[in-house]
């Protein structure tokens, strides 16, 4: 987090910044130290955040190995490796790379780091719309879910079919559900979502249900 905060992320304006005024530490250093212990926290993230790197993507896995070189030096062989096995596709697996470098891995970096000092639970939303497949399950989807605002312009082009409404209306109802409650109580609200620490995490897609925490299997090259 060290690196990240002195690189292109400490450019980014919505995030937490070390002013030496009211934050001192690197909040996920302050999470391991127990500086919010007693503080439930729910972390996640969708499963294709920046999914629209591969239009942008490397046309082959030289192309891919040298650009994680960029961002992470040292660690080219490996990713590749790692990402072959998630999909054949060089620009998929550079817009996976992104996902889990940029905001999956940190998100749910903070979630193992509060789960020795508090109760913290971990999800991942893989939902897409299948009115724009194409865009996967991208940063923000599950917003108008969350929300209720299907309707309201321009989460409305994600729901023009009644086959899209339909296919949302359980992941709709279990994240109102999940976040109301845990906004009353300080816990999800369906039985079965496990704390982070157990090594499971909720899966928000058509049905959601109980997942493996997908920390270990993505992040391990981020830690």
């Amino acid at each position: 987090m060290q690196r990240v905060e002195a690189g292109e992320f400490a450019e980014v304006p919505w995030k937490p910044h070390l002013d030496g005024v009211w934050l001192h530490k690197i909040p996920l250093q302050a999470l391991r130290e127990g500086d919010a212990a007693g503080v439930p926290l729910v972390v996640g993230a969708t499963a294709q955040e920046t999914w629209g790197e591969r239009f942008v993507g490397p046309a082959d896995w030289a192309g891919f190995a040298r650009r994680v070189e960029e961002k992470r030096p040292g660690q080219g062989a490996r990713a590749e490796q790692l990402y072959r096995a998630r999909t054949a596709s060089p620009a998929e697996a550079w817009a996976y790379f992104q996902t889990d470098r940029i905001l999956l891995c940190p998100t749910l970096a903070a979630g193992v780091a509060q789960a020795p000092h508090a109760p913290s639970y971990s999800y991942l939303v893989d939902w897409a719309s299948p009115v724009l497949e194409g865009l996967g399950s991208f940063h923000g989807i599950e917003l108008p879910l969350l929300f209720g605002t299907e309707a309201s312009w321009p989460a409305l082009a994600l729901f023009l079919t009644q086959e899209a409404l339909e296919s949302s209306r359980p992941l709709a109802r279990a994240l109102q559900a999940q976040w109301i409650n845990f906004a009353r109580t300080g816990a999800p609200f369906l039985l079965g979502w496990p704390e982070t620490r157990a090594g499971y995490a909720m899966g928000f897609s058509a049905q959601p249900g109980r997942i493996p925490d997908p920390y270990p299997e993505r992040c391990g090259l981020f830690r």
